[in-house]
């Protein structure tokens, strides 16, 4: 435990509560179509204003880049271009 505490103490974070952002989850699970999971974590993102988001789930594509910037791995690329439209 000690050495998570360190890791946390490196960098600044926000811990917030799944219930500060459940309300928004519903909307971007049917907007989206995301998971529960990845809606929490969007909607976590948006609650913090954070906007860009480092995933390998080629899933958080479907969310347009207005609202959310993704870095992937080069293998995943080609399938986050296609689901946002891009070539």
């Amino acid at each position: 435990m000690d050495a998570w505490e360190d890791l946390l103490s490196a960098f600044t974070y926000l811990e917030v509560q799944v219930a500060e952002v459940m309300d928004r989850v519903e909307e971007l699970m049917g907007t989206f179509g995301l998971s529960s999971y990845d809606a929490v974590h969007v909607a976590t993102g948006e609650y913090a204003g954070a906007r860009t988001l480092v995933t390998t789930d080629a899933g958080f594509a479907s969310v347009p880049e207005t609202r959310l910037t993704i870095y992937t791995n080069a293998s995943r690329v080609g399938p986050c271009r296609r689901m946002r439209g891009h070539r």
